[in-house]
């Protein structure tokens, strides 16, 4: 993180929860969507609602995203 960005995130953490929540839906408001990200989010949500006691540990799912979103 740069030092102007470090210096950012020390002022964002000084202000209020509500302040910091306006913050922060701004600054994603501001990032580009990825569809395709947020589509396996949605597949993997879905998922573990219908089964909560399936899936895999976090590090598993971890790595094959990093494998696959690494390509980028």
């Amino acid at each position: 993180m740069t030092s102007r960005a470090t210096q950012v995130l020390e002022a964002a953490l000084a202000l209020s929860d509500e302040e910091r929540l306006e913050v922060a839906e701004q600054l994603l408001s501001s990032v580009p969507v990825d569809h395709e990200r947020l589509a396996e989010i949605e597949r993997r949500a879905r998922r573990a609602i219908a089964d909560p006691a399936g899936g895999l540990a976090w590090e598993a799912v971890e790595r094959r995203y990093d494998a696959r979103f690494a390509k980028r």
